[in-house]
């Protein structure tokens, strides 16, 4: 008996593949540790035949117990041949099992391209400014080169500084990316690659890629700028990379280095693997073979059987045959499908029908042809067919920025959602939900694995998932489910390592989002029309700025009002508004702040009622494609309508709170909607009026489905409440928002508890003299009137009365010292076993990198100025 478990991080999780078939006194991992459950799993196995056994729990040496879901996939033996036979009892991830896969050749190049990198010496020796404007300086450091701009010192609106190196004639078709290491301080900085140096003074460069914005935090963060992206040049010979730096206000830029990486490097270390590779807005877990090659499967062919695949290739200049053929059980060899494809900014789709050979174990082959040592992408290898697994398609469906306190289901006095009003006599809703933070970056991370952003590294940049801590998709994905994830804003997805685990990942780019998500989606249903699936929506049609088709134009506020709304917004950006009504740039910009607010008001409630017709259609179409008695549908939301720049929620309140006062189990921050429907299953109407929150999402959907819940989940199953059984008992609401700044843990830990909120600070007063502001991330700079009367160190706990006091404007922390007392050592305690848990999760030690394409996005969406 062999088993092979795949592993990442201190856990195992992965693939249990079990051969030469001798039942097993006990089984073992290569490392020795006890898996509990793997006997119950091959003892199913053997008594049906079956790939797929049930979800397991794994002891690591360090002792830690999870009850993630390994890949539950138990490969049946061939009684005759020895090998390994896959079934597809649900949709069969082929990408899950190359280790079950016969490969032959795929011998990897010799003449692999090696990366080139300027650091340090090598940018101070090699590089030269070619061109400035606006009369910035270059200088020397230690780590590399410093550019600097002042404002102060040009006339000017803007400053610009051209880099260049010389390189010896490379084909660009060769290269894939330019990965530059910047650290960076200020407002409004971009960069854009160049190359080749033209004649002219102005433009020293003569192609150009897309500007993309900095994150300009002073962190250290790597971006990569795809060389493809670079316009107006022959594609060879290339004989300059330059680099484009531009501030639009004082800053600095530390340029750490800058690596040229081949376009096939990341595929050069290996003969066949799994990752997942981009082709424009589309992300999928692909095999990747070098030519020539082929993959054998032995696969037991279901009722109405298909294969259906993506194909790829890494370079347009030397194209890829992708070959499918199936030999059956009496040696007779089918070709099924023959394509050749050169193009490297999409996806082909191939279809295979398979339904001919339903019943039959047959091996079935996946073969490249091309230039030796080419790459050939194989992108999400799925067989599916006509087989009931007896659980339903789960839509999970997320209104970035959506507030409750907007929605006419939740009693708002403009008809904004009528269709959720329609969905709601289906199904449940729970009118007191919240998110555990108060913005996307941290809050989905949270409600994706239930677990507080303290006790996933959320207190330490960079804000990258622990492989430990799976996401919905990487659960559900282990037993079965195809799983797909649309989104529109960076932070749910891509930048944050938030794909994991799912089949397809289509992030794209403009924020009145919902109509092309839901297109995008359809397309991947109609390419993979297996079920059950898993699909998480992230849109950003509410989420600010405020865009909307022309059937909403004029619901609430007029055109010529939305264009009075955008010359403030110009006007406020020029005085350096930071997105908070605490800030002097209302009076310098002439701009008053009530009217101000309240035409953002009606902005978002226009784009909350297009969002609501949006879903409304799609919901229509489940039901016309016979998919709704089938589904699980949930409605939800990240975070509430502090989005962007425009929190208008507290933006109207006359006169304003205390700039100290605030937190985010404000009503205005937190509050969220939350609906389950089901058809046949959870009752129509239902109205909870319990607290809960999103990283209850999580445990909900594995008990419905009948799954194990980790037992390091942080939420809690509402499955009793939904299904009306026993076992549901409230309990506190806890949110935490954390960082580390100097190695020091900074933020706040929160919680409402019935009547009563409090929200602790954490952490060391700011350099400056001012602590921590609560409930404003982007408070008002050193010198502001707003500053007047906050405290030198504002109370460590504010305590307010949430049944009156739901926007948390007003803290009763001098009149309520028990409570304080009691809050603080509930909150303490709280934050202590957080940590604790945190403890068990690897945390990684680089920031993820950024592509264009995740920092336009997030620039679209208000995160980059």
């Amino acid at each position: 008996m062999i088993v092979a478990l795949a592993k990442r991080g201190p856990y195992h999780r992965g693939v249990v593949s079990i051969q030469n078939c001798p039942t097993p006194d006990s089984l073992l991992s290569h490392e020795g540790d006890l898996l509990r459950g793997i006997g119950q799993c091959w003892n199913r196995a053997s008594r049906s035949g079956t790939s797929r056994g049930p979800a397991m729990f794994v002891r690591h040496r360090s002792g830690i117990v999870t009850a993630s879901l390994l890949s539950a996939i138990v490969v049946g033996c061939d009684s005759q041949s020895g090998s390994q036979m896959l079934t597809a009892d649900g949709p069969l991830h082929l990408e899950d099992h190359l280790g079950a896969a016969t490969l032959t050749g795929s011998d990897l190049s010799a003449g692999v391209t090696e990366p080139v990198e300027w650091a340090a010496e090598g940018l101070q020796s090699d590089w030269r400014l070619v061109s400035s404007s606006g009369s910035p300086s270059v200088s020397a450091t230690e780590e590399g080169l410093r550019v600097t701009f002042d404002r102060e010192a040009r006339e000017e609106e803007f400053g610009s500084v051209d880099l260049n190196v010389r390189l010896p004639e490379w084909n660009r078709a060769d290269w894939g990316t330019i990965a530059l290491r910047l650290r960076a301080t200020g407002r409004r900085m971009r960069v854009t690659l160049g190359m080749n140096l033209t004649t002219t003074d102005e433009r020293p460069l003569q192609g150009w890629s897309v500007p993309v914005p900095l994150q300009a935090d002073g962190d250290t963060h790597t971006y990569l700028l795809r060389v493809a992206q670079i316009r107006g040049v022959p594609s060879s010979p290339w004989t300059e990379l330059g680099v484009h730096l531009r501030a639009d206000s004082t800053a600095t830029v530390d340029v750490l280095s800058v690596r040229a990486i081949p376009i096939d490097a990341e595929f050069a270390t290996e003969p066949a693997g799994v990752r997942s590779v981009a082709r424009g807005i589309e992300h999928r877990r692909s095999i990747f073979v070098h030519a020539p090659a082929s993959l054998e499967y032995r696969v037991k062919v279901p009722d109405g059987g298909r294969l259906d695949v993506g194909l790829g290739v890494l370079r347009e200049d030397t194209p890829v045959t992708f070959e499918v053929t199936a030999t059956d059980e009496a040696g007779g060899v089918q070709r099924l499908a023959t394509e050749t494809h050169d193009a490297t900014t999409e996806w082909a789709q191939l279809g295979v029908d398979l339904s001919h050979m339903a019943g039959q174990t047959v091996a079935l082959t996946l073969a490249v042809d091309a230039a030796p040592g080419t790459v050939g992408l194989w992108a999400a290898p799925t067989v599916s067919g006509r087989v009931d697994s007896g659980r339903p398609n789960v839509v999970f469906y997320v209104i970035d920025g959506a507030s409750p306190e907007h929605m006419s289901l939740y009693r708002y006095n403009r008809r904004t959602t009528p269709n959720l009003e329609r969905l709601a006599e289906e199904g449940a809703v729970f009118e007191y939900a919240y998110s555990n933070s108060s913005w996307t970056g941290s809050s989905t991370p949270s409600f994706l694995t239930s677990l507080h952003t303290s006790a996933i590294g959320g207190v330490r940049r960079p804000r990258i998932l622990p492989d430990e801590a799976l996401t919905a998709a990487e659960h559900l994905h282990a037993v079965g489910y195809q799983t797909g994830l649309f989104t529109t804003n960076a932070n749910a997805g891509t930048a944050l390592g938030l794909g994991r685990g799912s089949d397809v990942l289509r992030e794209a780019y403009d924020p009145n989002s919902s109509a092309e998500l839901q297109a995008q989606f359809w397309r991947w249903r109609e390419a993979y029309p297996g079920e059950p699936y898993w699909v998480h929506f992230q849109t950003t049609d509410v989420h600010g700025p405020d865009y909307m088709g022309p059937s909403f134009e004029g619901l609430y506020v007029s055109p010529e009002y939305l264009e009075r709304l955008e010359t403030w917004d110009a006007a406020l950006d020029r005085q350096g508004w930071v997105g908070t009504p605490y800030s002097d740039a209302f009076e310098a910009a002439g701009v008053d702040r009530y009217a101000y607010f309240d035409l953002a008001r009606a902005a978002y409630d226009q784009t909350m009622a297009q969002q609501d017709a949006r879903i409304g259609q799609f919901v229509g179409r489940l039901k016309a494609e016979g998919e709704w008695e089938n589904t699980l549908l949930i409605i939800a939301s990240d975070h509430g309508h502090q989005a962007g720049t425009t929190h208008f929620g507290l933006g109207l309140t006359d006169p304003l709170p205390d700039i100290w006062e605030g937190a985010m189990l404000s009503s205005f921050q937190s509050r969220v909607p939350l609906m389950f429907v089901w058809p046949g299953r959870i009752a129509g109407g239902l109205r909870f009026m319990d607290p809960v929150s999103m990283i209850d999402v999580l445990p909900t959907v594995l008990d419905l489905l009948g799954l194990p819940v980790p037992e390091y989940a942080q939420g809690r199953s509402l499955a009793p409440l939904l299904l009306g059984r026993d076992g549901w008992e409230p309990s506190p609401v806890v949110f935490d928002e954390f960082r580390f700044e100097d190695d020091e843990l900074l933020g706040q830990i929160e919680v409402i508890d019935g009547r009563w909120g409090a929200s602790l600070y954490v952490g060391p007063p700011r350099p400056d003299g001012w602590i921590h502001l609560r409930g404003h991330r982007n408070y008002p700079p050193e010198g502001s009137r707003f500053r007047d009367g906050v405290p030198d160190v504002t109370p460590p706990l504010l305590l307010y009365d949430v049944w009156s006091d739901p926007h948390a404007l007003r803290s009763l922390h001098e009149e309520r010292p028990a409570l304080v007392k009691e809050y603080t050592a509930f909150l303490e305690a709280r934050l202590a076993q957080h940590l604790r848990l945190a403890e068990r999760f690897t945390q990684t030690g680089d920031n993820p990198a950024l592509t264009e394409e995740q920092l336009r996005t997030l620039r679209s969406l208000g995160y980059i100025r």
